[in-house]
């Protein structure tokens, strides 16, 4: 053991020492020649042990620094726009363009129009973005006094900022009518069965309660102030769920996942909402959360809900239905066992959205009373499991 260790630990010491043996040892040449041959190999040997495991080490630290790098560049992810003005109290911002323009021509134009938003950042400094804005939806397009908007930030001013350029697109949920109360209150209630869905799942948009200052660009002059809702961006939402958002025009319903798409169509069913379609898309759009997998629904617009009640929503002729309130059942019914299993999901939300609703104060008390009532009546059919298949199937569509 001596003998390797010098070898390897002192390859100079041990030559030295070896030339002076040979000298003094003369007549040993022979035996002590054939010994040092017999180990010399090992001096480089041992050399480039020591010098693999040295590149083992850089190598390690290498491949550490390299996951370090990829923490450090995750949690230093630029935040969204949406991430930035995301609170749970009501976001203030003032909103200017043309809207002289953008009003006159809403029926008939969906372009883009320049704008500018700004708003105050937490220290109380003053933040201006350029957007492009442009009337969204075609029933509200037409009915409402002031349309729905999408608005586009310009993704220099993003950067500038030092936010994401990534997700730039925002969807705005306008108070529609030019009664204030009345737009309020349906404004607080369609917020209010956004964030019930993002009880029920994953799959659900974020939402941001706003008050917009609607400052009517050149003059300067401020038209209106309105509550609003801020909608995350589709792709956002992928992005937060390790999903794709799939474009499609028509869509299967044997192509969603029976649990997700049941949560969904359970979820309309018990706000009282017929206006949308899993076949043509409407009101609806859909994730895939793995390659080849199925997909998932995640719903928006649910103006024309009994649980909203607006005075410009019409009953869905396609179902018969002769008022808002009146629910149906648009899923597929599956198996009792499987139906069973949503409604458990349900019921076990019962209490947290319920408390929801009691907790939102800015909903007027007889508007809060008023959704209280009307979820529980949708519960009542759930928590008799004799009768849940068959009260169902009475919600679902006469052919």
């Amino acid at each position: 053991m001596i003998i390797f260790e010098i070898l390897f630990k002192f390859p100079n010491k041990f030559l030295i020492r070896m030339k002076n043996f040979y000298i003094s040892n003369i007549t040993m040449m022979k035996n002590q020649y054939l010994l040092f041959f017999l180990f010399f190999p090992f001096l480089f040997y041992g050399q480039n042990i020591i010098a693999e495991d040295s590149l083992s080490i850089i190598s390690m630290e290498s491949q550490v620094i390299g996951v370090d790098s990829i923490d450090n560049a995750k949690s230093k992810k630029k935040e969204s726009i949406f991430d930035f003005i995301s609170k749970d109290e009501i976001f203030e911002m003032t909103l200017e363009a043309d809207f002289d323009s953008l009003l006159f021509h809403k029926k008939r134009s969906v372009v883009y129009i320049p704008g500018k938003v700004s708003f105050k950042n937490a220290e109380l400094e003053e933040m201006n973005f350029k957007v492009k804005i442009k009337p969204r939806g075609k029933y509200r397009r037409k009915v409402c006094e002031f349309p729905p908007l999408r608005l586009k930030f310009k993704k220099k001013g993003l950067k500038k900022m030092g936010l994401s350029r990534k997700h730039n697109s925002l969807k705005l949920v306008s108070h529609c009518l030019d009664n204030k109360r009345e737009a309020k209150q349906n404004i607080l209630k369609e917020y209010l069965i956004y964030k019930i869905y993002n009880l029920h799942s994953e799959y659900s948009l974020r939402v941001q309660l706003i008050k917009i200052n609607y400052v009517q660009s050149g003059s300067g002059k401020k038209l209106f102030d309105r509550m609003g809702i801020l909608l995350e961006d589709d792709d956002e939402l992928a992005q937060r769920t390790n999903s794709e958002v799939v474009k499609k025009k028509y869509c299967s319903v044997d192509s969603i996942d029976s649990y997700h798409g049941t949560i969904h169509a359970m979820f309309q069913c018990m706000i009282g909402n017929a206006d949308w379609s899993m076949t043509h898309m409407r009101n609806v759009k859909v994730l895939r959360p793995q390659p080849n997998s199925l997909l998932c629904t995640f719903p928006y617009d649910f103006d024309f809900s009994g649980f909203v009640s607006a005075s410009y929503a019409i009953p869905n002729p396609d179902y018969k239905l002769y008022n808002t309130k009146q629910r149906v059942f648009l899923g597929k019914m599956y198996s009792e066992e499987e139906m069973k299993k949503v409604a458990k999901h349900f019921l076990s939300q019962k209490e947290a959205t319920i408390q929801l609703c009691n907790d939102f104060d800015l909903l007027s008390k007889r508007c809060k009373k008023d959704v209280i009532k009307y979820l529980k009546s949708f519960y009542k059919i759930l928590e008799d499991e004799e009768k849940m298949a068959m009260e169902l199937n009475k919600l679902c569509p006469k052919k």
